[in-house]
């Protein structure tokens, strides 16, 4: 017989194959993890057809960090760890990366002072958008100055958008500690638009 899950903790996809062993299928799926009281939050499961699936959350917008002459990185997903609700910023597992290395997810970074090019505008960016996904950056985080001669050139910031420009030599912008995520309150994704556990 099976059985809805509400008021009851989901808060992996590991949680949802042990619900329900027939979720193999890599795809949407709500959760309801305990961290948000047990909420509703939409997160897509990768490798479900594993004992292992990972959580991430699926980007409606454009996602990107940009290192000039270093790195140019765009998100499509990126990795939450659902237990605490916060971004793993150093996982590139739904990235598509243009050239050079990766950049953590949140962290921008510039080497103008470096190059002695600091009249030009090749300044380090990120962006970061989750609209729509049900989800709202939690105001707590900030971004602080890493690295030499560094600092933060522009900043926007709403719930959903943050917005940041770095530079130095080498340097710039990066979280302060770990990227925290909410329920927004404001927008509910369709319940129709991932799969409820049902559990057996």
């Amino acid at each position: 017989m099976e059985r809805l899950i509400y008021n009851q903790a989901i808060d992996t996809c590991r949680d949802i194959k042990v619900c329900n062993s027939k979720y193999t299928t890599d795809g949407e799926y709500w959760m309801y993890p305990r961290i948000l009281n047990f909420q509703r939050a939409k997160l897509y499961c990768k490798d479900m057809n594993s004992h292992n699936p990972k959580e991430y959350l699926t980007l409606n917008e454009e996602n990107y960090a940009e290192y000039p002459n270093g790195s140019s990185l765009g998100h499509g997903e990126c990795k939450v760890d659902s237990n605490n609700m916060v971004v793993v910023q150093t996982d590139y597992g739904f990235t598509h990366q243009e050239y050079g290395n990766p950049v953590p997810y949140g962290k921008a970074i510039g080497c103008s002072f470096l190059h002695n090019v600091t009249k030009c505008q090749v300044h380090g960016s990120v962006e970061m958008n989750i609209s729509l996904t049900g989800l709202i950056f939690d105001s707590s985080t900030n971004w602080v100055w890493f690295g030499h001669q560094a600092y933060i050139v522009k900043t926007k910031r709403t719930d959903h958008e943050i917005f940041i420009v770095g530079d130095g030599g080498c340097g710039g912008g990066k979280p302060n500690g770990q990227i925290k995520l909410l329920i927004d309150k404001s927008y509910t994704p369709p319940l129709a638009s991932a799969t409820e556990p049902k559990c057996v």
